[in-house]
């Protein structure tokens, strides 16, 4: 029998990948990777958890994701509006690092790759927690920790 999940646990392993290429060369880590993570991430999210399927990283998409969290009001919503919120921040971010994490050997900006990665993995494994798929907990936790360990801040 296949487990069925909101996020697909495997997605974590474009972290995983990351992480071990810095770590042996940080000049040649695909940064690439991490934005390939978050699209995932996200498009997954839309889809499976709310319902409200989008098709790219945009002003659009933002446009859903604030409707979605002014109408989530619930204290029980709160991790979900935390990770609503780092989406809402992907979106203005990403149309100004595009090109440096489109290719292998470019790095990320640091703001991004520390600050916002170690947020924002945060708020998604703070999310995960909340709901019963164990194994999307396990390695939501792992990254964050694995993520923090080689990027503190």
């Amino acid at each position: 029998m296949n487990d069925v999940h909101v996020i697909e646990p495997s997605l974590f392993d474009q972290i995983d990948k990351y992480l071990k290429e810095f770590q042996e060369s940080p000049k040649k880590a695909d940064a690439s990777r991490l934005r390939t993570f978050l699209e995932n991430f996200f498009l997954q999210l839309f889809a499976n958890e709310l319902k409200r399927p989008i098709t790219a990283i945009g002003r659009d998409a933002k446009l859903v994701s604030t409707r979605i969290r002014v109408q989530r009001k619930d204290a029980a919503d709160a991790k979900l509006r935390r990770l609503l919120t780092r989406f809402e921040e992907l979106c203005d971010l990403l149309p100004g690092i595009t090109g440096q994490l489109s290719r292998p050997g470019e790095s990320a900006p640091a703001h991004f790759s520390i600050r916002f990665m170690n947020q924002t993995l945060g708020a998604m494994a703070a999310w995960a927690e909340i709901g019963q798929d164990e194994a999307l907990k396990t390695r939501a936790r792992a990254t964050r920790a694995a993520y923090s360990a080689v990027f503190p801040g």
